[in-house]
């Protein structure tokens, strides 16, 4: 079961760095299906990895940095939805 969690442990950091590439890089803008649903599924693991990282916290009490670990991943996921709010939103002109 270790084995098995520290393979999801990277599939899911993998997942995240491909979203974030594809999310910066402006590959989502492209009509390709299979563009569109490996963006939605790294989204997705990345909301996972977000989650499986607090339990990791909210479990292991002695962690040292606990605070500066969760701060750091809090602040890329801030990062992403201040991009899509004021510079992606400005770009495309979409209404929210």
């Amino acid at each position: 079961m270790s084995k098995f969690k520290l393979y999801f442990g990277y599939y899911l950091c993998f997942n995240w760095i491909m979203f974030v590439y594809i999310f910066f890089s402006g590959l989502i803008f492209n009509s390709d299906l299979v563009m569109q649903i490996l963006f939605l599924q790294s989204w997705f693991s990345g909301v996972i990895l977000f989650f499986w990282m607090i339990y990791n916290l909210i479990k292991n009490k002695n962690k040292k940095y606990k605070f500066l670990w969760f701060l750091s991943f809090c602040i890329m996921f801030i990062g992403v939805i201040f991009y899509f709010w004021f510079v992606y939103r400005e770009n495309q002109k979409i209404k929210v």
